[in-house]
């Protein structure tokens, strides 16, 4: 496989851009990638941003996709508790779903509960997919291995 070049939001990354290739999966060193100073620079504030509003909750719900939940299921976080229902029902289009179900399975099979870096990219990719979906209703975390965030 071609390297290819990612840019996720990632807490604390200068600059949020990951590597995956058949060996590797992981943060990516800027140096080689030649980055201009301003593109480092709007690169940060983008991620800033994002870790911005996570801090401050400005989506109306969070969305946590784990991976030993089976199919389809999701749950969402809103300030009157969780609830789970299915990608569909929470806004979420059928390559989210298979994305999500796949990331699933491929965690299963390498092994559970966490799998491995490659799940975990994976799962950011399954996350991406259900986020542009739904937009800035949700914010989608990704948990390998718990079903939400008091498992950790």
């Amino acid at each position: 496989m071609v390297d290819a070049i990612l840019l996720m939001a990632e807490y604390f990354a200068d600059p949020p851009l990951w590597r995956q290739s058949s060996t590797r999966t992981g943060n990516a060193d800027p140096q080689p990638l030649e980055l201009s100073d301003r593109l480092r620079s709007d690169l940060r504030a983008w991620n800033d941003g994002l870790e911005a509003a996570s801090a401050t909750d400005a989506y109306g719900s969070t969305v946590v996709l784990s991976a030993e939940t089976p199919g389809t299921t999701i749950d969402r976080w809103t300030a009157n508790g969780a609830e789970s229902l299915t990608v569909s029902r929470a806004g979420g289009r059928n390559g989210a779903a298979k994305a999500i179900v796949g990331w699933r399975q491929l965690t299963q099979r390498v092994g559970p509960p966490f799998g491995n870096a490659a799940t975990r990219a994976t799962g950011l990719r399954a996350a991406g997919a259900l986020q542009r979906d739904l937009g800035a209703t949700a914010q989608v975390t990704v948990f390998g291995g718990a079903r939400g965030p008091g498992d950790y």
